[in-house]
């Protein structure tokens, strides 16, 4: 009897001390997510899924690039260094995956060299990155709602919008007045990855969880861009005549005029937001640009039908740049790409991205000037 009586004592104090560890576990757990977590205080992202603080090797061997990327976003969603302070920067670059450039590593993306080349130039400007995976005009409109106002002291003099090539995805039922594409509100559709979202938003611990088997993943990542072989040979020159431009445009007035109107209010939120505006269009790959002339490849030139739509929106971005007057860099017609400038046919390697940057610091500095 009296044996029982002391193994019940013994088995009551070891769950009289389990309970004890776990309400000690459970504060700790508590305070700390009150201190480190962002339930009360700090930048609430609510269920947006922008990438922030996160550092990843990607093994980029399959566009035969010569090293590994190391793609880095801080705790703002934002690629680039300003010295954690956003008051810092000057210069913000806004677009899809053709600016975020995760597979090109950091310092030599087209937003680093355009930043490089600004101090070369003598102007000391704090460029940053906020390209968005699959972004078009929509999802840069809706960041001035959504992403930016939760940056503390963000107040950048300029934003550069590179915008064209995802818009022409655009169709009119995801017009701004109608609604987003999952990847321009950056929200999950399905509950369980919100609720998932929205507790790497805001628990400490969760995001420590998802940094440490982010970086044990980090080298297995899949790779979303497709791997596309360009050929370097048989570039002709493609003859267009103007009826092919009007018929197009005929077909696609609708999404023309609502991409027209979206890069009017683009301006205007940026410069709502006390910035100035720059936009810059953009190229594909399977064509090429040569003293002003297109060439293709084939007899013909291949991809011609979709040179002449890229075309018909960019001509549409820079007028309304122009009648907006902003600041309108027509990258489309005077900047030309060689052989090796991409990897994919819309990605640029960092041969074509220090193209870029070098380009846009070109054009946008007589701006800085005055």
């Amino acid at each position: 009897m009296q044996v029982n009586e002391n193994t019940n004592k013994g088995f009551r104090g070891w769950l009289k001390v389990i309970r004890s560890n776990i309400g000690i576990t459970l504060f700790l757990v508590l305070i700390s997510e009150l201190i480190f977590g962002n339930w009360i205080f700090g930048s609430d992202f609510g269920m947006m899924n922008i990438p922030r603080n996160m550092k990843k090797v990607i093994d980029t061997k399959q566009f035969q690039l010569d090293k590994d990327a190391v793609y880095t976003r801080d705790e703002f969603g934002l690629r680039g260094n300003y010295g954690g302070n956003p008051a810092n920067i000057d210069i913000v670059a806004l677009g899809g995956s053709t600016t975020n450039e995760r597979f090109i590593t950091d310092g030599e993306t087209w937003v680093d060299v355009l930043g490089k080349t600004l101090h070369e130039f003598r102007f000391r400007k704090t460029v940053v990155n906020a390209g968005a995976e699959g972004q078009s005009s929509v999802g840069h409109i809706h960041n001035f709602d959504a992403w930016f106002p939760e940056i503390p002291g963000f107040r950048p003099k300029y934003f550069i919008a590179y915008i064209g090539i995802n818009d022409i995805e655009v169709d009119d039922e995801r017009n701004l007045l109608l609604t987003h594409a999952k990847y321009d509100i950056m929200e999950y559709t399905e509950l369980f990855r919100r609720v998932r979202q929205y507790m790497l938003n805001h628990s400490a611990i969760y995001r420590l969880y998802k940094t440490v088997t982010g970086h044990i993943k980090a080298r297995r990542a899949k790779i979303t861009h497709r791997a596309v072989t360009i050929p370097n040979t048989n570039w002709n020159k493609a003859k267009i005549p103007t009826p092919r431009f009007d018929l197009k445009e005929k077909e696609l007035i609708k999404y023309l005029d609502n991409y027209e109107e979206r890069v009017g209010i683009l301006i205007r939120r940026i410069r709502d937001w006390g910035a100035k505006a720059v936009v810059v269009n953009q190229v594909r790959a399977d064509w090429r640009m040569r003293n002003g002339e297109v060439y293709g490849q084939g007899t013909n030139g291949a991809n011609i039908g979709l040179y002449v739509s890229m075309t018909l929106f960019n001509r549409r971005a820079m007028k309304a740049c122009e009648e907006a007057k902003a600041i309108c860099i027509d990258l489309a017609t005077k900047l030309e790409f060689q052989n090796g400038d991409f990897y994919d046919l819309v990605h640029t390697t960092p041969k074509g991205s220090a193209k870029i940057g070098a380009f846009i610091a070109r054009e946008l500095a007589p701006y800085l000037r005055d």
